[in-house]
Order: structure tokens, then C-alpha cells, then sequence
């Protein structure tokens, strides 16, 4: 399961975090978004990953489909000229995504268990 939440916190982070100009921060989906059609593609595919882990560690169908509707959402936005590809810096997906499985994680824990 460590392993799970470190890729998706790395790839949430590398998608979406991982540059920083004058305090703006920004990471390679708005970037790779610019290749018409085939860069939010990527992006979406790459998003997916996170669901894919949610899934794994038995998220509630209802969260999958909350993480589900940020990638959809930032793919059709994303794909439309000009605007989506400002929208790609500002509207974090993976990001929010994996907010959404940490915090099922953290609800799963039970009193007294060691967490490391």
C-alpha cells in the first residue's frame, strides 16, 4: 500500500506541482497539454494511474467516481483551444485526486495502530 500512495503522490506532484515560477507552480500536464489532441491524452491517461491506484486500495465507488470526474473535466476542458490550455495550470486533477485518497486513507485507520 506505501508503495501505491508514493507513486501517486509523485505522479500527482510531477503532473501538477513539481515547477515553480515567482511562486506559481505548475507541472507537465499544461505543458505536454500543448501538443494538440495527443497531449491531453496523456494527461488523462497519466491522471487515470491514481484512479487505478484508488481503486486497488478499495476506495468507495462514490470517491472513484468524484476522482472520474476531475479527469473527465479537465480532459474536455483541456481539449478546448486556448482556454484549456490556460485551464491546464490552473485546474489540478491529479491533485485533487489524490487529496481524495488520502483522505479515505486516513479515515481507514483504526485507534491504535501504528502508522509509519
Amino acid at each position: 500500500m506505501d508503495s501505491h500512495i508514493k507513486n501517486a503522490r509523485l505522479l500527482s506532484n510531477l503532473l501538477d506541482n513539481k515547477f515553480s515560477i515567482l511562486g506559481f507552480k505548475f507541472g507537465i500536464d499544461p505543458l505536454v497539454g500543448l501538443i494538440p489532441f495527443f497531449g491531453d491524452v496523456i494527461g488523462f491517461v497519466l491522471s487515470s494511474y491514481i484512479i487505478w491506484i484508488g481503486h486497488n486500495l478499495n476506495l468507495p465507488a462514490k470517491e472513484i467516481g468524484k476522482m472520474w470526474r476531475n479527469v473527465i473535466f479537465d480532459l474536455v476542458l483541456g481539449s478546448v483551444p486556448f482556454i484549456g490550455d490556460i485551464s491546464d495550470f490552473f485546474y489540478k486533477a491529479s491533485r485533487k485526486n489524490l487529496l481524495i485518497l488520502e483522505k479515505h486513507l486516513k479515515t481507514r485507520i483504526i485507534e491504535g495502530e501504528i502508522v509509519g
